[in-house]
Order: structure tokens, then sequence, then C-alpha cells
């Protein structure tokens, strides 16, 4: 089970966006107290919905582990309050890890692929400076 914490940071969206799934009817919930709980496969039917087979979203609901307990924590104490919704697993705390790391990885690429440009742009630049002073000696 998923709680609404959970989901937006596994998918980086509001929590009011994920509310505004479940009260549409898009995205099926169990109502727990004040908070709501999303099975694994209801989030999995929903994402299939919306994403190809091959996304990454997908990859992520089917690699996240860890969320039953705070599915299971949150059933058993009963009808939690709204502090409770915002219950953080380590897992969580990994998962945002992890997304930082590929997101620094991602701009570290970017950054790389403009040095490599400029390499190419001063290069030809120095070629055309070359063949200038060679056409003035």
């Amino acid at each position: 089970m998923f709680t609404v914490s959970e989901i937006c940071n596994l998918l980086d969206v509001s929590i009011e966006t994920v509310r505004r799934w479940i009260r549409s009817g898009e995205l099926k919930a169990q109502k727990n107290g004040k908070s709501y709980l999303v099975s694994r496969k209801d989030l999995r039917e929903y994402l299939s919905e919306k994403h190809s087979p091959n996304s990454p979203l997908l990859k992520a609901v089917d690699e996240k582990k860890g969320t039953e307990l705070v599915g299971a924590y949150l059933e058993s104490i009963g009808d939690p309050n709204e502090d409770q919704e915002e219950v953080e697993s380590p897992v969580l705390e990994n998962q945002d890890a992890i997304q930082r790391l590929f997101t620094l990885e991602e701009e570290i690429l970017t950054h790389e692929l403009k040095v490599n440009e400029l390499k190419g742009k001063i290069l030809s630049l120095r070629k055309e400076a070359l063949e200038i002073r060679r056409k003035l000696l």
C-alpha cells in the first residue's frame, strides 16, 4: 500500500494532484481515517493507462520496497490524523537520495555535452585563426 505522500515522492507530483486523481476516481484508493491508501496494483493500473509499458514510473512502482510496512502501520493504528499521512519511511529517504543522484548525473552529462560542444567551437576558431595568421605571414 502507498500513502498519498509516497505517491507524491515517487511520481514527483503534488499532494493535491494525487488527491484530485483519487477524488475523480481515476486512481482507486481506500479511505483510512482522514488519509488514503493506494494498492500497488491500483497505482500500476493507473500509470499503465497513462504511460507506456516501459515507463520508468512503472518500473519505480514495481521496484518500490517497504511501502507495505507504512500501509500496515497506518492500518494498525486505526484512524490516523492528517499528520500521520506524512509518515516517511527510510525507503522514501533512500528513494529521494536515488532520485537526487539521477538528477545530478543528468546535470553532469548535460554540462559535459556543453563543454564538448564548446571545445569543438574553440578548435574551429583556433583553426580559423591559424589560417588567418598563415595568410598574414
